[in-house]
């Protein structure tokens, strides 16, 4: 059957201040309320949102001189912008809970 290694095993909770302690053969299971996994923060959709506006500003900076040139067509430099730019923001963006404040960050 099933081990658990107690030591090893962190349990996610939803609700960490309404969480129910569990405790498996007198150990008590760490909690959590969040973690990171490829890439992405799991639950904790403001991190997420401040780590991908992080990421996204450091791309348009290394891409900056390309973006903010008036030798290179609008259009162009728009296309770059939405092919570079766009997607490390948006990643992963469809499991995030967005609130007012999260609205306002990505705006």
């Amino acid at each position: 059957g099933l081990l658990i290694n107690a030591e090893k095993t962190i349990q996610m909770v939803f609700n960490i201040e309404n969480g129910v302690p569990y405790v498996h053969d007198g150990h008590q299971i760490s909690t959590l309320d969040g973690f990171k996994y490829l890439g992405s923060y799991i639950r904790s959709s403001e991190k997420d949102i401040d780590m991908r506006t992080g990421l996204t500003w450091t791309t348009f900076e290394k891409l900056r001189h390309i973006l903010i040139s008036s030798k290179i067509e609008l259009k162009f430099r728009m296309r770059i912008f939405s092919a570079a730019c766009i997607p490390v923001l948006l990643y992963g963006f469809e499991s995030w809970t967005l609130t007012e404040t999260s609205m306002e960050k990505l705006n």
